[in-house]
């Protein structure tokens, strides 16, 4: 069996707190309402986004690392019932009404198939909510620890979902810290996979965060940063 990806432990680790800020965000604006949706999750890992989606529906998750699954079982984060372990595991009569796949896509080699499988399980006015790791020019050691094969653009973005799904709004995370990321990344190696080693250094980027979180409020919305989040419909020419 494959080592798991080496995934944060801290579920208040800055990292997880921005993209919870960023999906609370986006679900307020754009499901469809606020009380007993569907939602999968695919990739969830240690579940640090539950605190989140559980306020707007029914969770379920689409895990492949068993190790992620025992934890979250244990943990009791969700319930067995509620887990699928590959897409044949849902029926064809559990449509799902939102899909998250948060830092999922640059994992998969067959992308065409993988958003094809979750076209399938989608009610037909459903959403898709993706982000994605930003920028080729960005590759380092972190992909490699992360199992990471591709970093994205729009363009790439756009050209594997756009079979399936259109295009509904688009999010640049992490943008404050991007001129720093980069830097880090062209002057020095080995650099880490999760929690900086400095309590100061997750407080101050977790100040940052919150920032960028609030200026949503605001509609300020560059469409650039260490990240790319979108909000995806479903083309109902292909139902």
């Amino acid at each position: 069996m494959s080592e798991p990806i080496p995934l944060e432990r801290n579920l208040n680790w800055w990292w997880y707190k921005l993209k919870n800020g960023y999906l609370n965000h986006i679900l307020k604006k754009y499901s469809p309402t606020d009380i007993g949706l569907n939602i999968l999750e695919i990739g969830p890992g240690r579940g640090n986004n539950f605190s989140v989606l559980k306020n707007f529906g029914n969770l379920s998750v689409l895990e492949v690392e068993e190790h992620f699954i025992e934890q979250l079982i244990q943990n009791q984060q969700i319930t067995a019932d509620r887990i699928f372990r590959k897409f044949n595991d849902i029926s064809i009569k559990n449509k799902f009404d939102i899909i998250i796949a948060l830092d999922v896509l640059e994992h998969i080699e067959d992308t065409e198939s993988f958003i094809e499988n979750i076209f399938n399980v989608l009610n037909i006015d459903g959403l898709l909510i993706i982000s994605v790791p930003a920028y080729k020019s960005l590759w380092s050691d972190h992909d490699i620890d992360l199992k990471h094969i591709k970093r994205y653009n729009w363009k790439l973005l756009n050209e594997e979902i756009s079979p399936f799904f259109n295009i509904k709004k688009r999010y640049g995370m992490n943008y404050l810290l991007l001129p720093l990321r980069y830097i880090q990344i062209k002057l020095f190696k080995n650099l880490s996979s999760t929690q900086e080693n400095s309590k100061f250094l997750n407080l101050l980027f977790l100040i940052i965060s919150k920032f960028e979180v609030f200026a949503l409020s605001f509609n300020i919305n560059p469409k650039f940063g260490l990240s790319l989040f979108t909000v995806a419909q479903k083309k109902v020419s292909n139902s």
